[in-house]
């Protein structure tokens, strides 16, 4: 569109004059004329060069933008004088001839004439009368064939850089499945490290790798370093040992009823007994190796 636009700061400098003192859709200094200066503004305001504040009267359709099809409105107001107060010329339509009724069978519908929207767009090709050389615009019939010499086509639409085409119907997008989720050999409840690499997360392994992308470390735990939160190793407590009983040689307990085999003098004092350490009791009557 811009390339179509900077065309006319080569055309309208020598195809323009000045049009008749009139109210007109492109006067943009308001000296009711549409001057080669308005035309050059318009074209400036729809490369994004100026503001639209610059030419209100070219933005007919108060779109805070000036089109293609505003511009060629304007250079036919300049090159045949503007008709009236409105922005866009308009055409006086022949009278229409009245019908005469004439009677039809009875049970037969009068059909009712179609004709189209004095205002319906259409895309306008074979553009003949206007010095810019483009492909088409967008214009209602009357002002395609009357002001331009152009071909209307109501249901085509104008590309500026291909010409008329069809409307290419909108595709409704087809919504992306989500993923499902593929569960692993590890236990969902076993917690672990989830490096990010600046962060980490105590999360499963499922967690880690689907809604963190990280590396999962099963055997270390995330535990905040200096300032950030890292994988560390389980620290292992160190093993215990267990102390081992200390032996306390065992003894025969000579009493007054016999013999007994003790682990300490304390228990055979307990029985009122004679202590011989070292010693065993045989056949629960005497220590062998003799009496202490």
């Amino acid at each position: 569109m811009k390339f179509l636009l900077g065309s006319f700061l080569v055309v309208i400098v020598v195809a323009c004059p000045i049009a008749r003192a009139q109210s007109c859709a492109g006067d943009c200094n308001g000296d009711h004329a549409v001057a080669v200066d308005d035309l050059i503004t318009m074209v400036s305001v729809g490369l994004g060069l100026t503001s639209v504040t610059e030419c209100e009267p070219g933005d007919t359709d108060h779109s805070r933008d000036i089109t293609i099809e505003e511009i060629l409105v304007a250079v036919s107001i300049s090159l045949n004088g503007c008709i009236g107060p409105e922005a866009s010329p308009t055409h006086t339509s022949p009278p229409t001839p009245t019908p005469t009724p004439t009677s039809r069978p009875s049970g037969i519908a009068t059909p009712t004439p179609t004709t189209t929207p004095l205002f319906s767009l259409g895309c306008c090709d074979n553009l003949t009368n206007i010095p810019v050389p483009i492909l088409c615009a967008q214009l209602p019939q009357q002002q395609c064939e009357t002001l331009f010499g152009g071909t209307w086509k109501p249901a085509l639409n104008c590309v500026v850089t291909q010409g008329c085409l069809e409307s290419t119907p909108t595709r409704t997008p087809t919504p992306t499945p989500m993923p499902t989720l593929t569960p692993t050999a590890t236990p969902p409840l076993i917690l672990g490290c989830c490096d990010e690499g600046l962060i980490c997360h105590q999360v499963t392994q499922q967690q880690c790798e689907q809604v963190y992308q990280g590396t999962w470390k099963a055997a270390e735990v995330c535990t905040v370093i200096g300032r950030l939160p890292a994988c560390r190793p389980i620290e292992t407590p160190p093993a215990t040992s267990t102390p081992q009983p200390t032996h306390t040689p065992s003894g025969c307990c000579k009493t007054s009823t016999g013999c007994t085999q003790l682990a300490s003098q304390q228990q055979c004092t307990a029985l009122a007994g004679q202590w011989n350490p070292g010693k065993v009791c045989q056949g629960g009557s005497q220590c062998s190796g003799g009496e202490r």
